[in-house]
């Protein structure tokens, strides 16, 4: 009786040489297939990602140069508070001295009114002087002057 182990295990090794062959051709075409994606897919990825770095850089640099012109804004317009400031206090010390200087009528006799504006007059002040320094209208000031004539007599 022959014996066909031998024969078996020469089949088998050659049945397990036709499946190692069959695997590596299997896996190389696997391996083109995939590897050419794979190299366009991440060529896009990479072409994406240095756009998107880019696109981030200008952002950032755009955002820091918006940052120092708010910060410049800022202080000119911390500047303009401040002098705003100033003017509103000296506008309001002038004021006050303006008041204090002014002419109150109603602490006169009505006869002794206007005799400070008639005087200014006589000195060879303007209406408008006389206005911004009495604190009387050029149409009191008028009053006034027509008041001084009739009581003074002369037309």
């Amino acid at each position: 009786m022959i014996s066909l182990l031998p024969f078996q295990v020469i089949i088998d090794i050659i049945f397990f040489v036709a499946i190692l062959l069959f695997l590596q051709q299997l896996s190389k075409r696997i391996a083109k297939k995939y590897s050419a994606v794979d190299v366009e897919t991440l060529n896009e990825f990479k072409r994406i990602m240095a756009e998107s770095q880019e696109i981030t850089n200008r952002f950032i640099t755009l955002t820091d140069n918006n940052v120092r012109a708010l910060n410049k804004l800022i202080r000119q317009l911390d500047d303009k508070q401040k002098t705003l400031v100033m003017l509103l206090e000296e506008a309001e010390g002038s004021i006050k001295k303006l008041e204090d200087k002014r002419y109150k009528p109603e602490m006169a006799a009505p006869a002794d009114r206007y005799d400070g504006l008639v005087q200014m007059a006589k000195q060879g002040m303007s209406r408008e002087e006389i206005s911004k320094q009495s604190g009387f209208t050029e149409g009191e000031i008028d009053l006034a002057m027509e008041i001084s004539r009739t009581r003074t007599g002369k037309a």
